[in-house]
């Protein structure tokens, strides 16, 4: 069964894409602090860094939401 959160499905794909994390936060042009916070859900995505990823895993945006 699928994570029922975006921040779930990030963090999965995240883990399962094989990039590494600062590697993402540097393309996302945020800290790898709030990545992770971010990851965790702790804080929200916006929508500009929830596209970037998207792009950065090759995925669409809907799917991590």
């Amino acid at each position: 069964m699928p994570p029922q959160n975006p921040a779930s499905r990030a963090m999965s794909a995240v883990d399962a894409s094989g990039v590494a994390r600062q590697d993402i936060a540097s393309s996302l042009g945020i800290s790898l602090t709030t990545l992770n916070r971010r990851l965790k859900g702790e804080i929200a995505f916006n929508a500009d860094e929830l596209v970037g990823l998207a792009n950065i895993l090759g995925t669409k945006p809907s799917e991590l939401l």
